[in-house]
């Protein structure tokens, strides 16, 4: 019925051409996908699984394709793993998952809900790197100097295992308020972290010195009730766990484009 929680944000969807159920040949598709990581599957891979991992996101989300790892080295240069879900292992080239995700080209977030391009056994599961479980994932490893110059990097298949699940919130009481009770909640992590916040540091200033811009603008978060109405509107703060993500995940991109251009092998390439 029209006036049903949701129903305008459902019709919003249908009318953009966005499609929140998958075609019957997908879904018999994704019947097939293992719900865990196979032996066989990670033969070949380097073996990640007793390294600490953790993934940063917000709260409430539910597909958590990237994880990070970082350590100093004796020469005083870091040492940074970026580590993404394979979901090219589980969808291959001309299948009828591969076809609908690119008719969908991208996950669409509105207001209360998120209609994926890939049926939620993939992104919510086995493309999740969900705490505690094996997941296969393409891993970037970046010796990186004090002035954040990339001076030695590895690309490689992996399988790993995230040691936590981490949230944007918990990562920006523990660096930017200090918060006695969130460092101790994650005592074992808190070095790592403050780690974490100086190669952030001394990426920015490299982007800046490099010319970049800022185009941040703000964000706002509705809280919806039980019918379907906003109760309040919230605004979204970005702070350094946000900002250290998009460092790390820039300071990726960047390495695996320059790998493949030096190779003169063809990129599909993003403006980010």
């Amino acid at each position: 019925h029209k006036d049903d929680p949701g129903i305008d944000i459902l019709s919003i969807a249908y009318k953009h051409g966005i499609q929140p159920e998958f075609p019957e040949e997908v879904l018999e598709e994704v019947e097939k996908v293992p719900s865990e990581v196979l032996p066989e599957e990670i033969e070949g891979r380097r073996d990640l699984r007793e390294d600490i991992l953790v993934t940063i996101d917000g709260e409430d989300a539910k597909d958590l394709d990237d994880a990070i790892n970082i350590k100093k080295l004796d020469n005083g240069n870091l040492l940074l793993g970026v580590h993404i879900a394979d979901v090219a292992h589980y969808v291959q080239a001309g299948t009828a998952i591969d076809k609908e995700a690119y008719e969908r080209g991208t996950s669409s977030y509105l207001i209360d809900r998120v209609i994926p391009m890939l049926p939620q056994k993939l992104s919510n599961g086995i493309c999740s790197l969900t705490e505690n479980v094996d997941r296969l994932t393409l891993s970037a490893e970046m010796e990186i100097n004090q002035r954040g110059d990339v001076v030695d990097y590895d690309i490689f298949p992996s399988v790993m295992r995230s040691y936590r699940r981490m949230t944007y919130t918990d990562v920006n009481r523990m660096i930017d308020d200090e918060d006695p009770a969130m460092i101790e909640k994650h005592a074992d992590l808190i070095d790592m972290f403050r780690i974490m916040n100086e190669l952030h540091l001394i990426l920015e200033k490299k982007r800046t010195r490099n010319g970049a811009l800022s185009f941040e603008s703000n964000e706002v978060h509705f809280n919806m009730g039980e019918d379907g109405k906003p109760i309040s509107i919230e605004l979204e703060e970005r702070g350094v766990g946000e900002r250290m993500i998009e460092s790390f995940m820039l300071a990726a991109n960047e390495t695996v484009s320059e790998h493949y251009s030096r190779q003169e092998l063809p990129i599909l390439y993003r403006v980010h």
